[in-house]
């Protein structure tokens, strides 16, 4: 049978995460805005970097994890450009 899952935190308003978000954008301080909006600075950190990377996207969390490396290709490239140098 499965578990019911309960939120350990409540789930934040978009419009207050909004409007946290618009007044650091606009100059104010990450921990100042969290502690007028109460909303944790590590949440409000993400959102304003994500706002920042995408202007007119939605708000929403970066995902995690590891970023793709697409370096293979680039070796190959790089191996076959310093071979067509040297002459060989």
């Amino acid at each position: 049978m499965p578990r019911l899952y309960n939120r350990k935190t409540p789930k934040r308003d978009e419009a207050t995460i909004q409007n946290a978000v618009n007044a650091v954008l606009n100059g104010s301080s990450k921990k100042a805005a969290a502690k007028q909006f109460n909303i944790p600075r590590t949440t409000l950190s993400l959102h304003v970097d994500n706002k920042k990377a995408e202007p007119n996207a939605i708000v929403k969390i970066a995902g995690w994890g590891r970023q793709t490396v697409r370096s293979s290709i680039c070796f190959k490239c790089q191996q076959i450009n310093c071979l067509f140098l040297l002459g060989v």
